[in-house]
C-alpha cells in the first residue's frame, strides 16, 4: 500500500441529511474557528458514547458468545481503537487536518462487525456492509453510506485513502500491542507500519507519535489484564470505566479525550528510558533476525532488568 502525503489525501465528503442535531454542526468543522471545533468535537464525543454502546457493542458482545470467547476482537478492542482513533484526530485538527469525525468513529467501531472468527481478517467486505447500513440508518445517502464505508475494506489496489482510512488502520495498528507479534518490544509491535505521523512533512513530530505508542501500550497491558473484570460484563457504562482508568494513571496524551467541552496538547512530554538490549533489537531490520538476536541477548536481558530493578530500589 502506498502512503500518499498530506497534500495528496483526498479529504472526506461531508455526511448529507445527518440524523442527529449534533452531527449538523460536526460536518461542517471546517467552517468553525479552532477553539469552537475543539468543543464540537469534545461534545459531540461524549455524546457518540451511547450509540457506541447501545448500538455498536452488541455486535462484539456476540462474538464474545460465540467464537471469541477469549475476547481478542472484543468490545475492549474496540473501546481502546475508538480512543487511539479519537486522539490521533484531534491532533490533525489541530495541524489545520479536516476530518470526519463521524464516520472515524463508526468506521473503527465496526470495522470488526462482521468477523465469524479470529486470526486473519477475510470479513472486511461483511463488516463494510454493516457499516454502510449503520451509516443509512443516520440519515447518510445511500451511494454516500456505501462509498465512505470502503474505508475499512483494504483491496490491495494503489488507490489514494482519506485520511479517515490511515486513522482507524493506525487506530487497529496500535491496539496489535494486546498480541504478541514476535521478538521485541510491544510484543514485537513495529512501530514502522504506524501511519500516523508517518507522512511526508511529519518528521518534526516525532515526539508526539513516541508518546503515543509509550502510552498505548501502558494502557493496554493495563486493560488486557481486565477485560474480564465485573465492570466491563455490561456494555452501559464500559467507556467510562475506561476513561476512569485514563484518569487515575499518567497517561497525559489519552487524558485528552476525557473533557467535555475542549482539549490541548500542550503538555509535558515523558518517556521511559529504553533498555539496551531493546534498543539493540529496534535495530534489526528483519524478523528473523530479530529473533535470532532476542535469543542470544535473553539472558543480558534478564540481567540488564535485574540491575534496574536493584537500582531502583537503592534510589527509592
Amino acid at each position: 500500500m502506498r502512503i500518499e502525503p498530506f497534500s495528496w489525501i483526498c479529504l472526506p465528503c461531508e455526511i448529507s441529511l445527518p440524523s442527529w442535531k449534533q452531527e449538523a454542526t460536526i460536518d461542517r468543522l471546517s467552517s468553525l474557528e479552532v477553539s469552537s471545533k475543539k468543543s464540537v468535537i469534545s461534545e459531540s464525543f461524549h455524546q457518540f458514547l451511547d450509540e457506541y454502546e447501545t448500538e455498536i457493542f452488541p455486535f462484539y458482545e456476540k462474538h464474545e458468545k460465540t467464537f471469541d470467547n477469549i475476547r481478542v476482537h472484543s468490545r475492549m478492542h474496540v473501546a481502546r481503537a475508538l480512543i487511539f482513533c479519537e486522539v490521533m484526530a484531534r491532533y490533525y485538527t489541530v495541524m489545520g487536518i479536516e476530518v470526519n469525525f463521524p464516520l472515524l468513529r463508526r468506521a473503527i467501531g465496526l470495522h470488526d462487525a462482521g468477523r465469524q472468527g479470529n486470526g486473519e481478517d477475510i470479513w472486511e467486505k461483511d463488516s463494510a456492509k454493516i457499516l454502510a447500513s449503520h451509516l443509512r440508518k443516520k440519515g447518510v445517502g445511500y451511494f454516500t453510506a456505501n462509498k465512505q464505508a470502503n474505508i475499512i475494506v483494504k483491496d490491495g489496489t494503489d488507490k489514494k485513502y482519506p485520511i479517515e482510512y490511515f486513522l482507524a488502520q493506525s487506530g487497529d495498528c496500535l491496539d496489535i500491542m494486546r498480541l504478541p507479534m514476535g521478538p521485541g518490544p510491544k510484543n514485537g509491535f513495529r512501530e514502522e507500519l504506524l501511519t500516523f505521523m508517518n507522512h511526508e512533512g511529519c518528521a518534526s513530530k516525532g515526539l508526539l507519535r513516541k508518546q503515543l505508542i509509550e502510552e498505548v501500550w501502558r494502557f493496554v497491558q493495563e486493560t488486557e489484564k481486565r477485560k474480564f473484570a465485573p465492570e466491563f460484563s455490561k456494555s452501559k457504562g464500559f467507556m467510562q470505566n475506561l476513561f476512569q482508568i485514563i484518569d487515575r494513571g499518567n497517561y497525559p496524551l489519552l487524558s485528552t479525550i476525557l473533557s467535555k467541552k475542549e482539549f490541548d496538547f500542550s503538555f509535558k512530554m515523558v518517556f521511559p528510558s529504553t533498555p539496551l538490549t531493546t534498543w539493540l533489537v529496534e535495530k534489526i531490520p528483519t524478523r528473523r533476525l530479530r529473533w535470532i538476536a532476542w535469543f542470544f541477548l535473553l539472558p543480558f536481558q534478564i540481567f540488564e532488568r535485574f540491575c534496574r530493578n536493584c537500582l531502583s530500589i537503592i534510589l527509592d
